[in-house]
């Protein structure tokens, strides 16, 4: 991506390190075409960083480089400052391995240097938190490409690029790397603004070092990743790193989460000059929704902003999405734009792929479906109350957990669905490497009294028994997977979506539906 361009390896090392004389002459005359993280990518002419991983040593992929034609490498080596050896290429080249203390930083330098520092020419909006980074992004993104009648950049868990066409990444977060590559892409594709999840995995591992920030928003904080964090303090200061990038410009926080109040009382927070507070909860938020109603066609209210109260509708579902729009649109508001030319573009905002996104068949004498990616608590929590808001009759929750992953989340989650549905199918996740039937014992070990509870090991099959069983009216929830198009089995990946599986079941339903048949 470096269009034909080089760079000498000095002159780069020079923006990096104190890079001594006698050094610089044996490295004069090397000239370096691109900057690569991943060895895998690695072409003749590439300088190749070495950064250390969690799990293994990042050298042992040097060689890998090397024979793929690196002309330098740069490898992090702790208490060194700068130190310079040579590694055998092909043919007998000698490379030169480079050392030198924090190489993550820079290695987003360097980056920076040979995309042409993409960040710097776009208004960058980074959206931390538990939930509702995916939807916070992606409403932002829809609202900013309608008022400047071209479409804005969206990088995230769906995927990243223009606001209605994303392309899949597989992360939250992607690398370091191609990070900064997808910002470039978006400038060139002519994207003023950019929407980013920015995970706390990301913000730990360093890898949206180097990205300038105009916004930091956050959303909320419960628990989830706790096998990585280890604790919620842990995790929640993970988050706040985001508010403390020093080319953030101005913050939206949820006043309705308790986290608030730490990030408002954080150095980096009250130096800003530009803090929007939102919330539905909190009469001292900036922002505030108000006079809420839900019904089958979405919700309706009012905002309150600045002495203004505005009524306002959306078609989206939930409670908890009215927080999310809340969220967008005061990063819009920080944008520089009005609240009354906002308003009127929010009916038109489109259901994220997964997120309480309602899935139906023509025709009517169905349970009416729904699916999203709630996969924590507090997720689960919110996906069935929004649920039960859309239905006078019974509520059904179809969910399991993801193996590998924070176990002491699971009976947690069993709590909620038993307490907050009428019938819950625990089933299959992502089980990854672990048996699925241990962890669906895990759920069960935190159902309390109250709903009918049934188990059904395959995912596809669970979904099938719901959506037979429901009657009319009922709303069948399927949680956990959201827009995921594959299920995770023993290092396998599997297609499967539970949009698909939960349209073939209302079909095969409606075919079966004769004299008697299913309600």
């Amino acid at each position: 991506m470096s269009s034909g361009q080089s760079w000498s390896l000095n002159e780069l090392l020079e923006t990096c390190f104190r890079v001594p004389e006698v050094v610089a002459s044996e490295l004069s005359g090397i000239r370096v075409s691109n900057v690569q993280i991943d060895s895998r990518k690695v072409s003749p002419g590439d300088l190749f960083i070495a950064l250390p991983g969690l799990q293994s040593s990042a050298e042992k992929f040097v060689m890998a480089a090397v024979e793929c034609g690196a002309v330098a490498v740069l490898c992090a080596r702790e208490g060194v400052d700068f130190n310079v050896s040579t590694l055998n290429g092909p043919g007998g080249l000698r490379v030169p391995c480079v050392f030198g203390a924090d190489v993550p930083l820079a290695a987003a330098r360097l980056i920076n240097i040979v995309l042409g520092a993409p960040s710097k020419a776009l208004d960058v909006i980074g959206v931390t938190g538990t939930n509702g980074k995916t939807s916070v992004t992606q409403y932002t993104a829809q609202l900013l490409s309608m008022l400047k009648g071209t479409p804005q950049g969206v990088m995230g868990t769906l995927g990243y690029g223009l606001s209605g066409n994303l392309e899949d990444v597989g992360h939250t977060t992607a690398d370091l790397k191609t990070n900064h590559e997808q910002l470039a892409n978006l400038r060139a594709k002519g994207a003023e603004y950019v929407a980013m999840e920015v995970s706390s995995h990301a913000l730990e591992q360093g890898r949206i070092a180097g990205v300038v920030f105009d916004g930091a928003v956050f959303t909320n904080l419960t628990r989830d990743h706790l096998d990585y964090h280890g604790t919620m303090e842990s995790y929640g200061n993970a988050k706040a790193r985001l508010f403390d990038i020093e080319s953030v410009r101005w913050a939206v926080i949820n006043l309705d989460d308790p986290f608030a109040q730490s990030l408002l009382v954080r150095d980096s927070v009250r130096q800003l000059s530009r803090v929007i507070t939102f919330g539905i909860q909190s009469d001292d938020a900036d922002l505030i929704a108000v006079n809420l109603k839900s019904s089958a066609e979405g919700i309706e209210g009012d905002l309150s902003w600045q002495g203004q109260i505005v009524p306002f509708q959306t078609a989206l579902l939930g409670q908890f999405n009215v927080s999310n729009v809340l969220a967008a649109t005061a990063c819009v508001l920080q944008c520089g734009y009005d609240l009354l030319d906002i308003v009127p573009l929010l009916p038109r905002l489109q259901a994220v792929a997964g997120r309480m996104e309602p899935v139906a068949i023509e025709g009517v004498g169905y349970p009416r479906a729904i699916v999203d990616y709630a996969h924590t608590p507090d997720a689960l929590e919110n996906a069935l109350q929004a649920s039960r808001k859309h239905t006078d009759q019974e509520l059904w929750c179809v969910f399991g957990c993801g193996g590998d992953r924070d176990a002491g989340k699971r009976s947690e989650m069993g709590k909620v669905a038993s307490e907050l549905a009428d019938k819950v199918i625990v089933t299959s996740d992502n089980p990854r490497s672990e048996c699925p039937q241990r962890i669906i014992d895990d759920i069960l070990h935190g159902t309390v009294g109250g709903a009918v509870i049934q188990v059904e090991q395959d995912r596809a099959l669970a979904i099938r028994k719901a959506l037979f069983a429901a009657h009319t009216g009922d709303v069948v929830l399927v949680a956990g997977k959201g827009h995921e198009p594959y299920q995770e089995i023993k290092g396998s990946k599997f297609v499967f979506s539970d949009r698909d599986e939960i349209l073939k079941s209302l079909h095969e339903r409606a075919a079966n539906s004769v004299n008697g048949g299913p309600r």
